[in-house]
């Protein structure tokens, strides 16, 4: 009977741990971080996923900058993190998706979080897009230690 058991505990324990393996694998093939030395003034576009790119116009950077853009979507959200935190832009950068890529995203408006699961309603600051008859753009004027997220 004990063994019984204790074998039944390991299928479960194995069922679950590929559950884990399979979640885990899909979320990392679906994180992308891109990161370029921006000039500050000739400006520069970063792609970060298929159509989706942060476009940084001449003169936006005080100096020359490595700028880091971390990406993260599943079937309802995207997560974006931005490096370094805290820049102040001289003026507005653009972060531009296409509809194709914002597929499955119900909500476009931009919310800066402190936490990346957290409820959207919870939102530090929330940015509204432009929209285009190809996509959208947030115009982001810094980068902040929080996320940007979509839902």
């Amino acid at each position: 009977m004990l063994n019984l058991i204790l074998q039944k505990k390991s299928i479960r324990l194995s069922v679950t741990m590929i559950t884990f393996l399979m979640f885990f694998a899909v979320t990392l093939a679906l994180a992308v971080v891109v990161s370029e030395k921006i000039n500050a003034k000739k400006g520069g576009t970063i792609n970060i996923d298929e159509g989706v790119e942060l476009v940084i116009p001449p003169g936006a950077l005080d100096k020359n900058t490595e700028i880091t853009v971390r990406m993260e979507r599943d079937d309802k959200k995207m997560v974006f993190e931005f490096w370094p935190g805290g820049l102040v832009f001289n003026k507005p950068v653009e972060l531009k998706a296409t509809y194709e890529a914002l597929s499955g995203i119900k909500d476009l408006n931009l919310y800066l979080v402190s936490d990346p699961n957290s409820i959207t309603k919870n939102y530090i600051e929330k940015i509204r897009p432009v929209k285009y008859d190809w996509g959208v753009v947030w115009y982001l004027d810094h980068f902040s230690i929080y996320y940007y997220r979509l839902r």
